[in-house]
């Protein structure tokens, strides 16, 4: 929809633009339990960089994390999500001989 707006007034889609950038705001905060708690709202644009920077930021720290947990693991390599390594699974009980 934004796309046919700027097609067909690209003026008002600029003065748009313009009210939204003058509407961003970030408020960040550390809670009583030293936690923090914030809240935002931002332009098209801005989202899309603020997006983009903590989706590459989380992908480097899960990189980082995963890196330390096969190192504690051992080199074995990695498996399905929903498995665990051979030698953490738990043995399964067998069924006792049948009589003959």
């Amino acid at each position: 929809m934004a796309y046919w707006c700027q097609a067909a007034d690209p003026d008002r889609a600029d003065g748009d633009a313009e009210v939204q950038r003058a509407r961003r705001r970030v408020q960040l905060s550390r809670t009583l339990e030293d936690m923090w708690a914030g809240d935002l709202l931002l332009d098209p644009i801005s989202g899309v960089i603020v997006a983009g920077e903590l989706a590459r930021l989380e992908q480097q720290l899960f990189q980082a994390d995963w890196a330390e947990a096969t190192e504690r693991l051992g080199r074995e390599r990695p498996h399905h999500p929903g498995q665990r390594p051979p030698r953490l699974r738990v043995r399964q009980p067998q069924p006792p001989p049948r009589p003959r």
